[in-house]
């Protein structure tokens, strides 16, 4: 029937539906409400000074026998987060045992670099400023953490390992080094693409723009697909000379995965990092279950990334799936998280 014809009753059922809209929502906050008031624990304080941690016990029961707790925050510049957060990884490490804490940040620089710096100042210092992102390192909620407490428990016996997941792998360490040592490892395995003609000339240079193009993206496509080649060539070669689960492997993955972002950003003109989260799932699937196995791990990131089981796509329509969703997805016992 045409709705012009019963203007009452169209005005009528749009009355209904409102209210009963509208009844349902408050009801559900209600229900929301209700479940917040019976479930909260309140916290005593965000002060990272605080050793008295029996206000976070309730988080410890939670988690339990849990190997990865995930930490999320809803802004990179939540800075009463990052104090919260600096507290509740203080108490998991000295009550819980968990020794490794994982940064959404660059994972060549966070492992290989990490592994091979002085844990001494302002040697350690200088490398955390450096090698996690500036989100983090320049905001004062975290100076407690990363230049505090992270370095005072060098001096113990009980230190608190840093390491990263992010296949963004172009902060200092990794800008400086990792195309020399890359070129260090495949020359040591001989790789044969060491010893096409060009690959002084013209291959290695090309990789190590890869790390340029990350802050200035060059006018076309050309150059960044010679590196996507050439870095295709090495994988399948040191798959050869490696098992699978070698470090190096992951760091190739890497390089590419940040490659072809660049590609489909320059082809699309806007940011393309939808291959992101893909990536960072294998690389903490790969310190779980390989560099950290039966260690108890922190993750700290973004909520984005750690959020698990949404459909992402209706916040982020670039992608598809979260980190957390595919590493869950890749455990054994997702009880685990």
């Amino acid at each position: 029937m045409a709705l012009k014809y019963y203007p009452k009753l169209f005005c009528s059922l749009l009355l209904f539906f409102t209210i009963n809209f509208l009844a349902t929502s408050v009801k559900a906050q209600g229900l929301i409400k209700d479940y917040v008031i019976k479930n909260a624990v309140t916290l005593k304080t965000l002060s990272a000074d605080s050793t008295d941690y029996a206000d976070l016990k309730p988080i410890g029961d939670a988690i339990g026998n849990a190997k990865i707790v995930m930490l999320g925050e809803q802004d990179h510049g939540d800075a009463p987060t990052f104090l919260a957060k600096t507290r509740i990884v203080k108490y998991l490490h000295e009550k819980k045992g968990f020794n490794v804490l994982a940064f959404e940040s660059d994972f060549f620089a966070l492992n290989y670099g990490w592994d091979n710096t002085s844990k001494k100042s302002p040697v350690i210092d200088t490398f955390i400023l450096k090698n996690i992102f500036s989100v983090w390192t320049t905001c004062d909620a975290c100076t407690p953490l990363l230049f505090k407490y992270i370095p005072a428990t060098y001096k113990t016996t009980s230190p608190l390992i840093i390491t990263g997941f992010d296949s963004q792998q172009y902060l200092n360490f990794s800008y400086y080094n990792m195309p020399r040592l890359l070129d260090s490892t495949i020359k040591i395995m001989d790789l044969p693409i060491t010893r096409e003609p060009n690959y002084k000339s013209k291959i290695l240079p090309v990789i190590d723009s890869i790390k340029h193009w990350c802050f200035f993206y060059p006018k076309d496509t050309v150059a960044i697909e010679e590196s996507i080649k050439y870095l295709h060539i090495i994988r399948g070669q040191l798959a050869n000379k490696v098992n699978e689960n070698d470090f190096w492997l992951y760091v190739v993955d890497n390089e590419i995965g940040l490659a072809t972002e660049i590609k489909e950003s320059i082809k699309s003109g806007k940011s393309d990092d939808k291959g992101r989260d893909a990536r960072m799932a294998i690389n903490l699937q790969w310190l779980v279950q390989h560099k950290f196995k039966d260690q108890k791990i922190i993750v700290w990131a973004a909520d984005v990334h750690v959020a698990r089981n949404i459909d992402i796509s209706k916040f982020y329509p670039q992608m598809t799936e979260t980190m957390g969703t595919k590493f869950v997805a890749s455990l054994t016992n997702p009880k685990d998280v």
